[in-house]
């Protein structure tokens, strides 16, 4: 018997056992690395939530650390005489209304509430900045500015009409997104 044909009518066990060897190592191998992948999206899904969550954190600290933007977030929570970081004072809302609408026309404290104003507006555009870019999410951001947004409802048209001569349109994109401010009346009353 030629020694070709036998080994290609009856394959040596060793060599079946090899290729059996090598088709289970595959098998196995491609298991095993589409469980390591689904680990790893997972684990890195993770981390970026946490990580979106940090830095929506770090922007709310930010706002309430920011000197001017604390001192209209306190004034706008109280009808009372406020302190904070060094500065007293009381809400009004007519003045609010007025440093909105003054235009050229604005006196000293006009300009001071729009200071405070700006700072706050700062961060609502930041806020939604970050939203934008996937760095953080609204879920993250929703509260406390919430809270802010119910009170600045009232004045939704003194605030537009402000947003339009300054170029705020972040932060009317933010501000779109809390059903209190989409839906705001003017008939509510502080």
């Amino acid at each position: 018997m030629n020694p070709l044909t036998f080994a290609q009518s009856d394959p040596n066990v060793f060599q079946v056992a090899a290729w059996q060897a090598v088709v289970f190592g595959t098998i196995f191998a491609a298991i095993t690395g589409v469980i390591q992948l689904g680990l790893g999206i997972w684990r890195q899904r993770k981390e970026d939530k946490r990580k979106r969550a940090e830095i929506g954190y770090g922007l709310l600290d930010a706002m309430f650390d920011d000197e001017l933007s604390g001192q209209m977030l306190y004034v706008l929570d109280s009808i009372n005489l406020v302190s904070y970081k060094g500065s007293t004072d009381r809400f009004n809302p007519e003045e609010f209304k007025r440093a909105l609408t003054a235009g050229e026309k604005a006196s000293a404290r006009d300009e001071e509430i729009q200071r405070r104003l700006d700072a706050l507006l700062y961060y609502f555009d930041r806020f939604e900045h970050a939203i934008q870019a996937g760095l953080t999410d609204f879920d993250t951001l929703k509260m406390p500015p919430g809270y802010y947004v119910k009170l600045l409802q009232e004045y939704k048209p003194e605030l537009v009409a402000y947003f339009d001569t300054i170029g705020y349109e972040r932060v009317r994109q933010f501000l779109n997104r809390y059903p209190e401010w989409s839906d705001a009346s003017n008939s509510h009353k502080r």
